[in-house]
């Protein structure tokens, strides 16, 4: 398991995990500015740090099996 997750990381680092690097690290992107948004958000209505966190991640994580969807891995 352990090896996997290094294996996996080291490709990462090295820019060879993604098929398409420019996609997947604008989906990622996309996901982090969507997730930071509606902390802004959650923010401006009152609700308090940690609420606003719990919720923008929620929502951000969610987003992103949809938002991963067409990346290719090698």
């Amino acid at each position: 398991m352990f090896g996997m997750v290094f294996g996996s990381a080291k490709s990462f680092f090295q820019g060879r995990l993604f098929a398409d690097n420019g996609k997947a690290f604008g989906s990622i992107g996309i996901g982090i500015a969507l997730t930071a948004a509606l902390f802004l958000i959650a923010r401006k209505l009152g609700i308090t740090a940690p609420g606003a966190a719990g919720l923008a991640g929620l929502i951000g994580g969610a987003a992103q099996p949809f938002l991963l969807r067409n990346v290719k891995y090698r």
